[in-house]
């Protein structure tokens, strides 16, 4: 950081010269320089923040146990603070709780969002492979939930494997297709088509390892 000798050594230099626009411009960056030295640098704080729904209900087959959020905040003094938020739905069987750190269970939504399943994300088909078969559906009050609204996945499109395609643009991997009254579930549900195709061509380096 400059100091006042600094300072007074370039103010006596040129004191009895005329004042020009680069003596400026280099007087106003050292006054700058020593502004700023104390917030150019700083650690980067990770909070991961954990909320718990539904009383901790046992998820029904292949509904979604968890949401993920990576939310980037600004830059404060010198600190970047990035908060992760873990939105847990459901217990998965015997009360284990969502596997939320275990890639083999987790489906892109977008791409800072990304959804949680009990059962490994290679037990999902492709949605190419069946027909009237939604990937993604939510259920309002499903009686299977203690009457209670949560996801199920039931399919796997293009972009729940990879948010990004081509050129490096990112998209979400389904859209709002219906939305309709299921006698049967006796509550409304909201179903999911695939954003971008039903099929699994270029995904051919997918490759369940587990």
């Amino acid at each position: 950081m400059p100091t006042n000798d600094f300072f007074k050594t370039t103010l006596d230099s040129y004191i009895n010269k005329p004042v020009t626009g680069a003596m400026k411009v280099a007087m106003l960056t050292a006054l700058l320089l020593s502004a700023a030295v104390p917030y150019t640098s700083g650690p980067a704080v990770f909070r991961d923040i954990f909320i718990w729904r539904n009383n901790n209900l046992t998820c029904p087959y292949g509904a979604v146990c968890a949401d993920v959020f990576d939310i980037f905040s600004v830059k404060l003094l010198g600190t970047t603070y990035t908060q992760r938020r873990v939105l847990h739905s459901c217990l998965c069987d015997v009360n284990q709780i969502c596997p939320v750190n275990d890639p083999k269970h987790r489906v892109y939504a977008s791409k800072f969002h990304t959804r949680y399943i009990c059962q490994s994300t290679c037990s999902l088909e492709w949605c190419s492979n069946f027909q009237n078969v939604f990937p993604l559906i939510t259920v309002y009050t499903g009686q299977e939930f203690m009457g209670a609204t949560y996801n199920k996945m039931n399919c796997l499109c293009p972009r729940h494997i990879s948010p990004a395609q081509g050129w490096g643009r990112y998209y979400r991997s389904v859209r709002a297709h219906a939305y309709y009254w299921d006698p049967h579930r006796k509550s409304y549900l909201l179903v999911y088509a695939c954003n971008g195709g039903q099929g699994s061509q270029g995904y051919r380096f997918f490759r369940c390892a587990w």
